[in-house]
């Protein structure tokens, strides 16, 4: 007759064999992100049943291909989007292997769309012209002016162009590795100079009983021709001429009026002179 002490014995080698002797292994694994767009990051977890209390090698590999990991919870980037079949292999020396097969779907990015509005256009240089960024589905940007400025990573820039010209200005918006760029046409233009008309009236010889000579010192500006009138019925088109003025029994007032010329532009200046009786 067994005794207790012996059935106790028996019955815990039982479970101990039962612990280190599984039936067949069966390899499976599950992967830990629902939606992968490339490029990503994607966790595989064994899920392998039957595996005892044995030390097992693992063997995770594309279909067809060599091995990525050896490790039993593998993470790997995906670079592209695509379908790649994963097959992982568990074996022991003692239980041989046993192989799952999965296919993981990454997706490809949304592509984004670059697109901005310019405003301030058509400024005179120097002058700042802003962009409102109208992109879709982008995580990051990148403008180059066309002025050989530095690049501008701001999602909304604005830039000051410091000379006049066209410029292409380009956008280019990214969404990881995908990227779509938009492109305008600004215009600087020259800034223009302000016509000025003005001088000055400097006595030369007022000595004379009979008339007073005056010489007139030009001061405008950006102008290219000039029209001088007397106010005495004279004119002369010079840059600072000198004129005499005739003394009579009383005194005389004349305006001395100046017209600086620019192409199609005119401006004038006048300034009283009085001449003293004789």
């Amino acid at each position: 007759m067994i005794s207790k002490i012996a059935f106790i014995i028996m019955a815990f080698v039982a479970v101990a064999c039962s612990m280190q002797e599984p039936g067949a292994p069966q390899a499976d694994f599950e992967t830990l992100i629902a939606d992968c767009q490339a490029p990503c990051s994607v966790e595989f977890k064994d899920l392998s049943t039957n595996k005892g209390v044995y030390n097992w090698k693992y063997d995770w590999s594309f279909k067809d291909s060599t091995s990525f990991s050896l490790e039993q919870n593998p993470v790997l980037n995906f670079s592209k989007a695509g379908k790649y079949q994963v097959v992982l292999t568990i074996s022991n020396a003692k239980y041989g292997s046993d192989t799952a097969e999965k296919t993981i779907t990454i997706t490809a990015p949304i592509a984004p769309e670059a697109e901005f509005l310019v405003t301030g256009n058509n400024c005179q240089a120097p002058c700042e012209v802003g962009f409102t960024n109208l992109s879709k589905n982008a995580k990051t940007f990148k403008w180059e002016f066309g002025d050989s400025s530095a690049v501008k990573t701001e999602q909304s820039p604005k830039h000051t162009f410091n000379k006049a010209g066209t410029f292409k200005v380009i956008l280019t918006a990214f969404i990881e590795t995908v990227s779509d760029t938009a492109a305008k046409v600004v215009t600087i233009i020259t800034a223009s100079k302000v016509l000025e008309a003005d001088f000055d009236i400097v006595a030369k010889d007022t000595t004379r009983p009979d008339s007073a000579v005056y010489s007139f010192v030009n001061k405008s500006k950006n102008a290219t021709s000039y029209l001088w009138d007397f106010g005495d019925k004279s004119q002369v088109k010079a840059d600072s001429p000198t004129h005499a003025f005739p003394r009579t029994a009383k005194d005389v007032t004349y305006n001395i009026s100046l017209s600086a010329i620019s192409g199609s532009e005119m401006k004038k200046k006048t300034r009283a002179l009085i001449i003293k009786k004789k």
